[in-house]
């Protein structure tokens, strides 16, 4: 397809998924976001100029203190030793993925007592140490080299302070090109950027315009990997690495190689911030922002909560090589949400307001989450199976951001038992404390024989007292004819009301687990129906679940 400058942005994002071929006049001054050619190579005078602009104007959103760390050390780009982080030194860090590539495994050389890289480095670490000196940087924080692998109490503590490392750091370069660190960064060292096709004719120039750098990023195997998640959106500041170009994305602004960004004309009269008729960059990019609203002074308690959820979606759409890494890959989205304008805790990653009347109710929201249609889910059995973080799949809740939808919680009780014994309220609990069960008292609903209504055209396949319903199922892959026939025996699975909106309703399903003492969650009903009717039609038998 061949496009001329100038034409509708809107467009071209709709149109510009594989690459394209532009018109472009060269009687005329660019206009913004028209096309324009790429460097062959990393050129960073365009990443410093994106820097500085960001450094001098964006001071309410891109600028923060810097956070306490301790133990965080840092590489020096210019004598390759590893040395401790001295507080408000500016430093570079490095979002990439992991390989099994022949030089990864190379330990850290001490030479003269000081640690230092080894001489044989993956590429995108070496590219990395290229980049931060061209952008007059010294220091760069490589997670390999600069947390001890082996000293499982010191990469703790690491982990747990995971968002302070990518916040003070004043750019992240995430690496979106390739498998993995082998590869390196496109236009830096050895890899080089492809041709890019560039022809004139009368005039004017015609180009090859790439792919949109969202869609390129978001089909990278980079944003498949589950510690990526957190490191990008912790970052102030990240410069991405694509095979065709580098896009930059602060807390305000985004911007790209291959088009024109007048940068005054993106912002408003003061420069603080882009125009709100921008699009939003990729990171961040959720149910409540598609355009640049990040100002967050006036956000709601319920707008903040569905951020979080968002992230949670988002987060669980990602892979982790280890089961435990569940939680500790999205520590740093959990420790930023407790220090907001509305903190919130969590239990098991499911998230609630640390105070307020609403707690409760927030929290048994959190335990709303379903699997997502066709997820393939799998049992993370190191934590319970009530919270998202027990199961690998991605979930997905059904909410809103606007202030004046709000959850009803239907529990008569709620408490959190640990293995040794003792039980604690929501108010009671600490976060620290790892209480695996959750006991509820709730409404019981009988499910048989209306549970199941076939499949039959313009209806919904299961029906609950009457109204449609639709079934999210984590455990396994059975047909809706097995499930119906095994939900007969009620001995062993209950259909449990937690709560819902004003017309929509939540069943969670239950399976009695092998002890025969204590339950698993297993999957949810969403029920279209109002409340006030559903808890008439539902009847009044209740029981008390232990649920592991």
């Amino acid at each position: 397809m061949l496009v001329a400058q100038g034409s509708d942005m809107r467009h071209r994002y709709s149109i510009n998924l594989s690459g394209r071929l532009v018109l472009l006049d060269s009687s005329t001054d660019p206009q913004i976001f028209s096309p324009q050619p790429i460097s062959p190579s990393f050129d960073p005078n365009l990443v410093l100029s994106w820097l500085d602009y960001c450094t001098r104007h964006h001071r309410l959103l891109c600028h923060s203190k810097v956070l306490p760390v301790n133990g965080v050390k840092v590489i020096d780009c210019t004598t390759l030793q590893i040395e401790d982080y001295v507080t408000n030194t500016p430093y570079v860090s490095l979002s990439y993925v992991w390989g099994k590539s022949k030089d990864v495994g190379r330990p850290i050389e001490t030479i003269e007592g000081r640690k230092t890289l080894p001489e044989l480095l993956p590429r995108v670490i070496r590219d990395s140490i290229q980049v931060t000196k061209a952008l007059g940087y010294r220091y760069l924080w490589v997670d390999r080299f600069c947390i001890d692998q082996d000293a499982a109490e010191l990469k703790h503590d690491q982990i747990q302070q995971m968002d302070a490392i990518y916040k003070n750091s004043q750019l992240t370069i995430i690496s979106a090109a390739g498998q993995d660190e082998s590869y390196g960064l496109p236009g830096v060292g050895a890899r080089d950027r492809p041709h890019q096709f560039l022809a004139q004719l009368d005039g004017a120039t015609i180009m090859r315009d790439p792919m949109d750098p969202h869609t390129v990023i978001s089909k990278s195997h980079w944003s498949t990997r589950g510690w990526t998640f957190q490191e990008a959106l912790l970052s102030r500041r990240r410069l991405v690495f694509t095979d065709d170009q580098v896009y930059f994305q602060c807390n305000t602004m985004n911007c790209f190689e291959s088009n024109h960004f007048p940068l005054d004309e993106m912002h408003i009269k003061d420069k603080s911030k882009t125009r709100e008729t921008i699009r939003s960059g990729i990171f961040g990019q959720n149910k409540c922002k598609t355009y640049g609203k990040l100002v967050r002074d006036k956000e709601s308690l319920n707008y903040s909560f569905v951020r979080y959820l968002s992230n949670v979606e988002n987060y669980t759409s990602r892979n982790l090589s280890f089961d435990e890494d569940s939680l500790n890959a999205f520590q740093g989205i959990i420790k930023q949400f407790s220090q907001e304008r509305y903190a919130f805790n969590h239990v098991w990653g499911l998230a609630y307001p640390s105070n307020g009347p609403r707690s409760l109710d927030v929290f048994v929201q959190s335990l709303t989450w379903m699997h997502r249609k066709k997820t393939k889910a799998r049992r993370r059995n190191l934590f319970p199976s009530w919270t998202w973080a027990g199961w690998e799949g991605q979930i997905e809740y059904k909410v809103s951001p606007r202030k004046n939808v709000s959850f009803s919680n239907a529990l008569h009780d709620l408490r959190f038992h640990g293995m040794a014994g003792g039980s604690l309220s929501l108010e009671e609990l600490d976060e620290n404390r790892s209480h695996a069960v959750l006991r509820i008292t709730a409404t019981t609903l009988s499910l048989v024989p209306d549970v199941y209504e076939g499949v039959k055209k313009a209806r919904k396949v299961w029906g609950i007292a009457s109204h449609g319903a639709k079934l999210s199922w984590s455990s396994g892959n059975p047909t809706v004819d097995e499930l119906a026939e095994k939900f007969k025996d009620t001995s062993r699975w209950q259909f449990v009301y937690i709560g819902g909106f004003l017309n929509q309703c939540f069943v969670m399903i239950l399976e009695l687990g092998e002890s025969g003492r204590t339950w698993q969650r297993v999957g949810m009903f969403r029920v279209d129906a109002y409340q006030q009717t559903f808890r008439k039609l539902i009847g009044k038998h209740i029981s008390t679940f232990d649920i592991e």
